[in-house]
């Protein structure tokens, strides 16, 4: 299965508050930029996000991330 985004693709995301399981978001990655992920869990100590292909390993799946770093919900690609 390939990655569901590549480089490249448009995303048209808009900002919200409201995050919740199985959305997928627009992460400001400190070391990666700016990442597409679903959100796989949301919790007092932040948003913990997953790939959508299991193949292709990602260092932002590892770590919790804090709400302030979500920049926008994704809607749809083009």
């Amino acid at each position: 299965m390939e990655p569901n985004y590549r480089p490249g693709n448009l995303v048209v995301g808009i900002k919200s508050k409201k995050i919740n399981i199985d959305d997928i978001v627009i992460v400001q990655h400190k070391s990666l930029g700016k990442i597409i992920k679903r959100v796989k869990s949301i919790d007092e100590n932040g948003i913990e996000l997953q790939s959508d292909n299991k193949k292709y390993g990602s260092i932002a799946v590892n770590e919790l991330h804090s709400p302030e770093s979500i920049i926008g919900k994704v809607y749809f690609k083009i």
